[in-house]
């Protein structure tokens, strides 16, 4: 796959992922029902890494893979559903485009964003980042689902989706954030300890991916996500299963980075069911 996020890379350096759904729970059940068909044929870094994700990390359906060419023959059927890459034009950002992987229901060969039950953004710079980016996307939607079917969801669901993340996190303090200090503003970098006063260690992406890989239980990092409509939220992912633990609505004027509101934000161990929003995030 040749990403189309070129404009992206080159304003921001912070990581970015993403993980919602737009059916709800009424879509969640319709898809527990199904088998779904994981469609190859789109690059061949990709095939190799989202077979290995789905081979190690998914439970939530029976699955197997087919190609490109297979997938006119059961699109029309209900009772599969399909892994597909979609291209989601960001309005958020003159409207530059970007890939998802995402789950849709069959019954219609023809889908866009909107269809995506669950999905992840796909945000690679080579290709050996793929499977890095395919076992955090596989983990991501498999927790939205099984979320969505002990808790009702509606569809486009990004406020209550979230909001149940916030009301249900474990104890923040069970955990090291590892911070990238490319994610945090200029002149917040020296004091972060200052702002989130939780176990921290400073660190790279490389080093969050890395513990996310080995399934540490021990830390958390923070990710970036845009929905389909090009809107941030900023999240602290679970190392051991890429679980969100806790989720901000925000964004700043130079490039979606941490200020102290939202490193503060991540410092309230309170359980909240409501969505923080902290506006620009400075």
């Amino acid at each position: 796959m040749k990403t189309q996020f070129t404009f992206l890379f080159l304003l921001f350096t912070v990581a970015v992922s993403a993980q919602f759904g737009e059916g709800g729970t009424k879509d969640i059940k319709k898809l527990k029902n199904t088998e779904t068909l994981v469609v190859l044929g789109y690059h061949e870094s990709y095939n190799e890494a989202i077979k290995q994700a789905f081979t190690k990390h998914w439970t939530f359906t029976k699955y197997r893979f087919i190609s490109g060419a297979q997938y006119r023959k059961y699109c029309k059927n209900k009772k599969y559903s399909f892994v597909i890459i979609q291209t989601i034009r960001d309005y958020q950002f003159n409207e530059e485009k970007y890939d998802d992987v995402g789950i849709v229901l069959g019954g219609n060969c023809r889908y866009g964003p909107q269809d995506m039950v669950a999905y992840a953004n796909m945000i690679v710079s080579d290709s050996s980042y793929y499977y890095v980016e395919c076992v955090r996307a596989v983990q991501l939607m498999q927790n939205y689902l099984e979320m969505g079917l002990k808790k009702r969801l509606p569809a486009d669901n990004y406020g209550e989706t979230l909001s149940a993340y916030n009301k249900n996190h474990p104890k923040m303090t069970n955990y090291t954030m590892l911070i990238d200090k490319q994610d945090v503003l200029d002149r917040y970098k020296k004091d972060i300890k200052k702002y989130y006063t939780l176990p921290l260690k400073i660190t790279t992406q490389r080093e969050a991916d890395q513990a996310m890989m080995e399934g540490r239980k021990d830390v958390m990092y923070t990710m970036l996500f845009f929905d389909i409509h090009g809107y941030p939220y900023r999240c602290a992912l679970r190392a051991s299963d890429s679980k969100i633990l806790y989720g901000i609505e925000g964004q700043n004027r130079e490039g979606f980075l941490m200020g102290k509101h939202m490193l503060k934000g991540f410092s309230n161990t309170k359980n909240t069911g409501k969505l923080k929003v902290l506006g620009w995030g400075l």
